[in-house]
């Protein structure tokens, strides 16, 4: 192949990637906004559900394209609307997650779990420490805006606990479930989707 040929080839499958990550992007935005028209009920489900979009840009785009789906995925949704909170999961943590367990794959097995479950930790309590900030600045401490976070005022330190140790069980659920989902589309689906490789 000559070597304008080979140009020519590469400048049409960076226009093809960057053509579908905008689709991404796209539908990323749609599935995170879409879950303010449930009352908000329906935002970690949505953020869950995008993420698997930035999983799919990692198994078939890979380099920086998962990155920037996820950046602009994130900053489209919050511009849209500004208070949805299944975008702001997801800029914090679900659509970043997914390029983070790819990188993760390269250590051992226990030390990835706990890796896993320190990277969820550290974000929730990121997360109580700017609300603190924000929401509730008449708590003392911040084990007492944890509560607040967890429980509302005058929850007992028992049911924070158990909102805490839930969350933690959901965040291995979701990560058992992307680990299935990728496991399927390598193996499975990734044939039947020829038309979307990019790779």
């Amino acid at each position: 192949m000559k070597k304008n040929d080979k140009k020519t080839v590469s400048s049409i499958q960076r226009t093809k990637q960057l053509t579908v990550s905008a689709l991404m992007c796209a539908l990323g935005a749609v599935l995170l906004c879409a879950g303010r028209l449930f009352d908000g009920s329906l935002d970690l489900s949505m953020a869950a559900l995008a993420s698997l979009i930035a999983v799919w840009a990692v198994e078939e785009l890979g380099g920086y394209y998962p990155w920037l789906i996820w950046l602009v995925t994130s900053l489209l949704a919050l511009i849209l609307l500004p208070y949805n909170t299944a975008a702001w999961e997801y800029l914090v943590f679900a659509g970043v997650y997914p390029m983070l367990r790819v990188l993760l794959e390269r250590v051992s097995l226990a030390a990835r779990v706990i890796i896993k479950q320190v990277l969820f930790n550290a974000v929730i309590a990121l997360g109580v420490l700017v609300l603190w900030q924000l929401l509730f600045p008449a708590a003392q401490s911040y084990p007492a805006a944890l509560g607040l976070f967890f429980g509302g005022e005058g929850a007992h330190w028992a049911f924070s606990l158990a909102v805490w140790l839930t969350a933690n069980f959901a965040f291995v659920l979701y990560d058992f479930v992307i680990g299935r989902f990728i496991k399927a589309y390598r193996v499975r689906l990734r044939d039947k989707f020829r038309f979307l490789q990019m790779k």
